[in-house]
């Protein structure tokens, strides 16, 4: 009886040694980053995969559903929604996923990837009147109504929106290129992006004799853009000259954005529009 006393406490040692040695690693997602938001479509289903056990908790009501074996089930209303996941041997070990929930998912996720191009007509503009063909030296540049459209308050507000939309996507932009009108180089200052807007006479409307080319001018600078792992933002307009079929940058309303896939040493690839409407329902 002494001897088997001895072994079940020498065992009892033995496993409490064991548990203490293994060690807490931090709480992370496999294979997922939470820096990054979770796009999804409506009623989409991601398993998630941590490295240890966790506990979960969806913020607010009807912000989708986590099962017990760590797949979530996206909402079926789009928007922006939170997800908590803590460790179980440790709560105060937590991480915060942000997931958006949207029908055009697929083209988000593709864009987080990188090697895309957003080529989008500048914000709602309806302030003042082009003076194409004033004397007026850069009259285009100007900021002031009586000389060419300007973005109306509803214009700065959605320009602000789509990149916050950006911005929360977690999309890696690394250029930021627009039209050397003022309605258009506000349109990239307001969405915010931390980079500096170089503005291009290629894609500028009304101005300096290049209307017959400036699809194809516009064309070539989406083509041209390299295959880097980044996004390129374009802000211009439409209203093209010799347009071919099919022209999806002549499609666009105020505020919408044409999709390119980059390619090495090769046309980029229509992707489909993003419309004012996928970005203003995010922000």
């Amino acid at each position: 009886m002494k001897k088997i006393m001895c072994f079940v406490v020498a065992m009892t040692l033995s496993t409490m040694a064991c548990q203490r040695e293994i060690p807490i690693v931090p709480l992370a997602l496999i294979e997922f980053d939470p820096k990054q938001s979770l796009v999804l479509l409506p009623s989409e289903e991601f398993v998630f995969k941590p490295n240890q056990d966790v506990a979960w908790r969806v913020v607010g009501q009807n912000g989708g559903t986590v099962a017990a074996n760590n797949q979530y089930k996206a909402p079926s209303k789009p928007g922006v929604y939170t997800v908590i996941v803590k460790a179980s041997r440790n709560m105060a070990d937590s991480l915060v996923v942000r997931t958006v929930v949207t029908p055009k998912a697929e083209i988000f996720k593709a864009l987080q990837k990188g090697n895309h191009v957003l080529s989008f007509r500048h914000a709602l503009a309806d302030v003042g009147v082009d003076q194409c063909g004033a004397s007026l030296v850069d009259w285009w540049r100007s900021c002031d109504t009586k000389v060419a459209r300007q973005l109306n308050p509803q214009g700065n507000a959605d320009a602000k929106a789509i990149g916050q939309t950006l911005k929360l996507i977690g999309l890696p932009v690394a250029r930021v290129l627009s039209s050397e009108f003022c309605r258009c180089f506000t349109t990239a200052q307001l969405m915010d992006l931390g980079l500096p807007v170089a503005l291009s006479k290629e894609i500028t409307f009304c101005a300096y004799n290049k209307e017959p080319s400036r699809y194809a001018d516009t064309m070539k600078i989406i083509n041209n853009q390299p295959t880097d792992g980044k996004v390129t933002v374009i802000v211009t307009h439409v209203g093209f000259a010799n347009l071919p079929t099919p022209a999806p940058l002549n499609e666009l309303f105020q505020g919408d954005a044409a999709v390119f896939q980059t390619k090495a040493g090769g046309d980029a690839t229509y992707v489909g529009i993003l419309k004012l409407s996928d970005f203003i329902e995010l922000k």
